[in-house]
């Protein structure tokens, strides 16, 4: 009963797994997307000169030690 059941149950059970695995696929796309977006903005924001680095934490609720990151980082 086990030899034939277990086939079965795992089959059924596929689907719900794979979908998972996408569902956390998408979501990962979602936040890189959200992250990338974010410093896109504040490389902008510091380029033009616009605000300074505390104060775009301030205005937007971003960590500080992440728009100084982005600032450091070359190319911004």
């Amino acid at each position: 009963m086990r030899r034939i059941l277990t086939p079965i149950i795992l089959e059924a059970d596929m689907p719900n797994i794979m979908d998972m695995i996408i569902e956390e696929g998408i979501q990962k796309g979602r936040e890189e997307g959200i992250q990338k977006g974010r410093e896109e903005m504040i490389r902008t924001l510091l380029a033009h000169g616009a605000m300074t680095p505390e104060q775009i934490a301030s205005m937007f609720g971003i960590d500080l030690e992440l728009i100084l990151k982005v600032h450091r980082k070359p190319g911004a």
